[in-house]
């Protein structure tokens, strides 16, 4: 039983890092992934109610 235990906590150890490495790897990707700055034309356009589409037609 005592190496069942070891084999869980190693995979559970395994399993945790991975997830770890994989969620800062995407915050990571996120932040600087940005390719541009916001727009704050298109933040008031956004508040006065216009879709997306309105943004290229103004």
């Amino acid at each position: 039983m005592s190496d069942n235990n070891s084999v869980y906590n190693f995979l559970g150890k395994i399993t945790a890092s991975a997830l770890g490495a994989v969620s800062v790897f995407v915050i990571a990707i996120s932040f600087f992934g940005r390719k541009k700055k916001v727009s704050y034309k298109r933040l008031r356009q956004a508040y006065d109610g216009l879709s997306p589409r309105d943004y290229d037609e103004n």
